[in-house]
């Protein structure tokens, strides 16, 4: 039995957190032409590789399904149920809609000395459906050598409404409204070399819920987002550019990046996931060479529970951004326009 003061989360599991996902090109490749029975009821589904699935359930109404799960990324126990709460419900977020209600998806370690962690792991994903304000109304639990927890949630939209990744339009400015660089001070945290005020800022905007954002982007008539997670700000702009059949130009001096983040990149501190998320995407993606090398780090680090990457029409993005600065995102800022597509590069970073 192991003793309770030295029960850790980490040391019960490889990566954690996004760093975990299967490469977003292996996962393109592993559903290539599969059958998904797809009827005219569903207004999302798989084709686009958007947040959720939405289901229309009447003129007024679509359902909002999805589920997101990771093994932990901290040894705070509390700290990833609440994380990966609300990273699940942000997908309900990113497509303008409201969650409803949730089940926990959990796999843990069967041993009874590990139960209190647990419990408070529980309780971590507690406290996040409370203040997003909805129920766990059930769930699922497996014995497992490594945990995972996440969520499956519910949520609805007026289809009217429905945001969604394919709807780019050229001359479009990009707004992000979270700070980057939290999968490299969490893994600089794992080393212990992430100075307090990096973890705290850093944990702080990984709890953050995307709620707010979502009256905003309703006010601006915003038609395409996604939030910006395991795949990277690369990754997910890719995404959304590619569904659109438009080009994304970023700017890398607009960027929002938490503290620290610089000099844990020079100093070796680089997620795995940041190798992996290139290798999916980096053939369609370019960073100007006048730029810092610790900058290509960042474009593609994992955030786990990132901001919602919005595209608003350019004469509002002034305005969208201090809304959103008062709704609670102090970060948020213009990191890109959308512009015709070309050959190469999809995404670039000048």
């Amino acid at each position: 039995m192991a003793e309770l003061k030295a029960l850790n989360l980490l040391s019960l599991c490889g990566e954690g957190g996004c760093s975990a996902k299967l490469p977003a090109r292996q996962l393109e490749t592993l559903l290539r032409d599969l059958n998904w029975n797809t009827t005219p009821e569903v207004l999302v589904g798989l084709e686009t590789g958007d947040d959720a699935g939405v289901y229309l359930l009447s003129k007024e109404t679509g359902l909002i399904l999805t589920t997101d799960f990771f093994p932990p990324f901290c040894e705070d126990a509390a700290l990833y149920g609440e994380v990966a709460a609300v990273n699940a419900l942000s997908d309900v977020y990113a497509m303008g809609g409201e969650a409803l209600a949730a089940l926990n998806i959990t796999l843990f370690p069967p041993d009874e000395a590990y139960r209190p962690l647990l419990r408070e792991m529980l309780q971590g994903g507690t406290q996040a459906a409370r203040r997003a304000g909805i129920p766990i109304i059930g769930g699922h639990t497996i014995a497992n050598s490594a945990p995972v927890y996440g969520l499956a949630v519910l949520g609805k939209i007026d289809p009217a409404h429905l945001i969604t990744n394919d709807k780019l339009e050229v001359g479009q400015t990009l707004l992000l409204t979270k700070p980057l660089g939290v999968g490299i001070v969490m893994a600089a945290s794992r080393l212990h070399i992430a100075s307090p005020k990096a973890y705290k800022e850093a944990t702080r905007w990984l709890r953050t819920l995307n709620a707010q954002a979502v009256p905003v982007m309703r006010k601006y008539g915003v038609q395409a987002a996604t939030d910006v997670t395991g795949f990277s700000l690369m990754g997910h702009a890719y995404k959304m550019a590619r569904a659109s059949h438009v080009a994304i130009e970023l700017q890398a001096h607009a960027l929002p990046v938490l503290p620290q983040v610089a000099a844990l990149v020079e100093m070796g501190c680089i997620p795995g996931a940041v190798f992996s998320n290139r290798a999916s995407v980096g053939e369609y993606c370019t960073v100007a060479s006048h730029l810092p090398r610790w900058l290509t780090s960042l474009l593609y680090d994992p955030q786990t529970s990132g901001g919602i990457l919005m595209a608003v029409d350019a004469a509002h993005a002034s305005q969208a951004i201090d809304d959103l600065k008062a709704a609670g995102y102090e970060y948020t800022t213009a990191i890109g326009t959308v512009i015709e597509k070309s050959d190469h590069p999809t995404v670039h970073c000048r």
